[in-house]
């Protein structure tokens, strides 16, 4: 992925009384900024689920997100990318599903109790 970057951060459920919000980088950063920022926040990122990385190369439409699901989407033309993420582990998939933990049934009146569900 060429450089520079832009780098963005979106938490998406804050703690206390704070807001969601999205912080982008001020400028581009070079790749020793960009690994520097990633590496100095790399506990917090892997270990707390509340927000998505977005990393955007400011050239090409390259584009990778690591999700609050520990899943990278990466997009753009980055063919180095297949040969990288294979020697440190993670399995490329071309579709991604996550189950849902609230039965949902589409009658009326399971849509009402799942409202109010949803609501509380």
């Amino acid at each position: 992925m060429p450089e520079p970057f832009w780098i963005l951060y979106e938490l998406k459920v804050p703690r206390g009384k704070g807001e969601p919000g999205r912080y982008q980088s001020a400028e581009p950063l070079n790749r020793r900024e960009a690994e520097a920022f990633l590496r100095r926040f790399e506990a917090f990122f892997e270990n707390d689920g509340r927000h998505d990385i977005w990393i955007a190369a400011t050239t090409t439409s390259d584009l990778l997100v690591y999700d609050n699901h520990n899943v990278i989407y990466a997009y753009g033309q980055m063919p180095e990318l297949d040969g990288l993420l294979s020697q440190r582990g993670p399995t490329k998939v071309n579709r991604v599903s996550f189950q849902c933990r609230i039965p949902i049934n589409t009658t009326k009146n399971s849509m009402e109790s799942s409202k109010k569900f949803l609501s509380t």
